[in-house]
């Protein structure tokens, strides 16, 4: 729903999240650490049955399949 709801923007926004989940992968140790740090910004639990320390990596897949999938490289190399 993030996906469909950011696009046709996805480039700019999806690499950002991606990073995110990953820098929450890195900061929280445990389930726990995650649950009260996310609990305290006003998001409990994780993704619907799934923790956030399962959800945040299976989440930043999808993103990546998603720009791979829809959306082209910005940036070509300049040919000489």
């Amino acid at each position: 729903m993030y996906i469909e709801e950011t696009h046709p923007y996805c480039p700019w926004e999806l690499p950002g999240v991606v990073s995110e989940c990953y820098q929450a992968i890195a900061l929280f140790h445990d389930e726990e650490q995650a649950d009260r740090f996310f609990s305290h910004e006003g998001l409990p639990g994780g993704s619907g049955t799934e923790d956030f320390l399962d959800f945040f990596p299976l989440f930043a897949q999808r993103c990546i399949e998603h720009l791979k999938e829809a959306h082209h490289p910005l940036w070509e190399p300049k040919k000489r």
